[in-house]
């Protein structure tokens, strides 16, 4: 599940990809770097719904394989070419912001 909240971090939606048909996260990379910078991309099968919800300078959140809590801001997104209805998201660790 991935935690979608606005700039102030209050909950506004949460993606689940319980339909493993049609899943809505795809391709998700957790990046952790020693000393370095955490990143977090995802491409998503982006609805109305989700699309008014998913800006840059919005926070994704997700329980990692520790089970702690990590909190990202959208940085950048980007259209998929060849595809309108996938977008990537770039996020950067709000740790660091």
């Amino acid at each position: 599940m991935v935690y979608i909240f606005d700039q102030t971090e209050k909950l506004i939606d949460v993606i689940a990809n319980d339909d493993t048909d049609s899943p809505v996260i795809l391709n998700d990379n957790f990046k952790r770097q020693i000393n370095g910078e955490w990143s977090y991309t995802f491409e998503i099968n982006i609805t109305k719904q989700i699309e008014k919800n998913i800006k840059v300078k919005n926070k994704v959140g997700f329980f990692d394989d520790a089970n702690n809590f990590q909190l990202f801001i959208i940085d950048k997104i980007e259209d998929n070419f060849g595809n309108t209805d996938i977008k990537t998201v770039l996020c950067l660790h709000d740790f660091f912001s």
